[in-house]
């Protein structure tokens, strides 16, 4: 994973099941958190709806003329593990690479904010959408944008196409070299000129025309992913991705932040202040600066941990050696004669045949 990873290549891990636990169907949600209240998005307009969970997971398998998802992530505004705990440790048991993926993981940056303050929500959270049609006149299920952090996205229940096939969700992710490239494409393709940066802006869905005119004009090509049940998908930060849901389908999805993506990380940070700046709105969620303070604090404390723990360990190794030294001089020979050393003032014994014991 780790070659991989660092070069900033996305990464799929399929039967990510065989450690996970707890159910994740629809049925599930709409059993047990159907009368809860829900927005509903249109993909397509944008446009929002209220609905309840069930009435949102009941359709599921249905045909759609529009497709709708529950806002970008689910719960929007409160914690997973205060609303679903079981299914929140099922996920944290069983995500793949957990040192970077689990919100507490090791290598994860952001879990060395201390405890007393408060921590950026990376989730995880609930990406649900129906299915929809991969042809000009759609927009698919999330559009164009690119994320500050590293994400792994798992796919947990997916309906199947009308030909009976596996469905799952259909991946672009580009590659961080062709950011330039892709962003003066962008704007040729704008209909109308657009405030603040074309990725940013998450308003365009690159479309299969679009992707084809893109590779034979500038030949660049997107990392093209078809995600199937149980998939996980690993997203570097700072590559620009998009997603369109073939079927309906339920999926789960973390950020995390990996020493490997730091780099991307700022340089995403940066675009995103300019973007803010230029549109007027957004805030610093992830809070990168104190991110990296924390991280190098904590990482710090630990070395400076290690560093006592060894000089303990060699001190108690001293101590040892010292008493086994004592124990030899206090021993009653049977046979053997005691002389004190001529090169140092230990005092050891000799037997007939040499030196019993030196040190």
């Amino acid at each position: 994973f780790l070659p991989i990873w660092a070069r900033g290549i996305p990464v799929v891990i399929s039967h990510v099941n065989r450690q996970f636990q707890g159910t994740w169907t629809p049925a599930y949600f709409s059993d047990n958190f159907g009368s809860n209240p829900v927005k509903l998005t249109d993909c397509e307009t944008e446009e929002e709806v209220n609905a309840t969970v069930a009435e949102f997971f009941d359709s599921f398998g249905s045909y759609h003329a529009n497709p709708h998802h529950p806002g970008k992530d689910w719960p929007p505004n409160a914690d997973f593990e205060a609303i679903f705990p079981e299914l929140h440790d099922a996920f944290k048991f069983g995500v793949p690479v957990q040192d970077y993926t689990r919100p507490d993981g090791v290598c994860n940056l952001i879990s060395h904010f201390p405890m007393s303050s408060v921590k950026p929500d990376i989730g995880p959270k609930l990406y649900n959408a129906y299915g929809t049609e991969q042809i000009d006149a759609r927009h698919g299920s999330t559009r164009l944008h690119l994320d500050v952090t590293g994400a792994i996205n798992i796919a947990l229940s997916v309906g199947n196409s009308g030909a009976g096939e596996a469905g799952g969700a259909l991946w672009h992710i580009f590659a961080r070299e062709d950011v330039t490239g892709l962003r003066a494409f962008l704007r040729t393709v704008q209909s109308t000129p657009e405030i603040g940066d074309p990725i940013h802006n998450q308003s365009i869905y690159l479309t299969p025309s679009m992707l084809e005119s893109l590779a034979r004009d500038h030949n660049i090509r997107p990392f093209t992913i078809r995600q199937r049940v149980w998939d996980a998908v690993f997203i570097p930060a700072g590559c620009p991705h998009q997603v369109s849901n073939e079927t309906d389908t339920i999926k789960i999805a973390c950020d995390f932040l990996s020493v490997e993506d730091v780099a991307a990380s700022i340089r995403v940070a940066s675009e995103l202040r300019m973007q803010r700046l230029a549109r007027g709105f957004g805030d610093d969620v992830l809070q990168l600066t104190n991110c990296l303070w924390y991280a190098w604090l904590s990482l710090r404390h630990h070395q400076a941990k290690q560093t006592l723990d060894d000089r303990v360990d060699a001190l108690r190794l001293k101590r040892k050696k010292r008493r086994e030294r004592q124990a030899m001089r206090l021993r009653v020979p049977t046979s053997d004669h005691g002389f004190e050393c001529p090169f140092c003032p230990m005092e050891t014994w000799y037997s007939q045949t040499g030196l019993v014991d030196h040190t």
